[in-house]
């Protein structure tokens, strides 16, 4: 389990006393590549606010997602398993996302995310609209 927060953390590392994404000061089709994504998430990220102008973080948060808190548990499965992630501001509702991550040539990788306690087939990160939901 320590292994999927690891991953996670490494998704919503902490900078300076605050959490933030991965990508936090990336930019370009690299963005994305020294996160332990999958090729296909990767592909995901880079393409599902291709276009928009103006679009929030595909990782969370909005344009400039930093958050003061994090907690972070898991549940195992034979393939990896599903880190469920909290990034809280005091005074805000806290964003919840499960991270579902998979042992990829011997590396724990995420591919997908998803909105906690939410169906996966509709709020899974390839689902048409995804940019559009409010939040987590």
């Amino acid at each position: 389990m320590a292994d999927l927060v690891n991953v996670a953390a490494q998704i919503y590392p902490s900078e300076g006393g605050r959490y933030v994404t991965c990508d936090s000061g990336f930019s370009g089709s690299t963005r994305y590549s020294h996160c332990p994504v999958t090729a296909r998430l990767n592909d995901r990220l880079l393409t599902v606010f291709s276009g928009s102008i103006s679009a929030p973080e595909p990782l969370g948060g909005g344009q400039d997602p930093e958050w003061p808190m994090e907690s972070i548990s898991s549940d195992l499965s034979g393939t990896g398993g599903v880190a469920h992630v909290e990034l809280a501001k005091p005074g805000s509702p806290s964003s919840r996302y499960d991270l579902v991550i998979h042992r990829t040539q011997g590396k724990l990788l995420v591919d997908d995310i998803y909105c906690t306690k939410a169906d996966p087939s509709t709020s899974s990160i390839y689902q048409t609209g995804w940019m559009n939901r409010s939040g987590c």
